[in-house]
């Protein structure tokens, strides 16, 4: 079955002949070196997926399952990710200003070094998470208040 991802325009990414799963379709990418900045990945399940320094710039994670998932290092500058399944993720050193974390479940995620700058954090759940070292500048935390201390020594995220 032919696993394909599209940009949010509709135009073709990537694709494999061989991928069964989106999951496998991205650790090919990974692999390959492709770019998929823009990548229209909504309600994708990339759930367990090992997708290290993925680049996803500007992708659409809207309500995406990347629970389990490892992407340390990725980057996902500017990704929608809001009501997005991130719980026990591995997003060590991921690269994330501006992302929107809406809504986002991040129970248990173990991120520390993580680059938040100017993220919306709103509403997202970090319980049980490890946010050590993480860079929240500008970043709206949970509770809508938009965090002015630059480079905190963030310990742990909760509402």
């Amino acid at each position: 079955m032919k696993q394909i991802v599209n940009h949010v325009d509709n135009a073709v990414l990537y694709s494999s002949e061989t991928a069964q799963t989106m999951s496998e379709l991205l650790v090919g990418a990974v692999r390959d070196g492709i770019d998929l900045a823009h990548a229209d990945l909504r309600k994708a399940d990339l759930s367990g997926a090992k997708l290290r320094g993925i680049v996803l710039f500007e992708a659409d994670l809207t309500e995406a399952d990347l629970s389990k998932t490892d992407l340390a290092g990725a980057a996902l500058a500017y990704a929608n990710l809001t009501g997005a399944k991130l719980e026990k993720s591995m997003l060590t050193g991921a690269y994330m200003p501006g992302a929107n974390l809406t809504n986002a479940n991040l129970q248990g995620a173990y991120m520390p070094g993580a680059d938040l700058r100017e993220a919306n954090l709103t509403g997202a759940n970090f319980a049980d998470s490890d946010t050590t070292g993480a860079r929240l500048y500008k970043a709206t935390l949970p509770n809508g208040v938009v965090n002015e201390v630059k480079d905190p020594l963030v310990r742990g995220l909760h509402q």
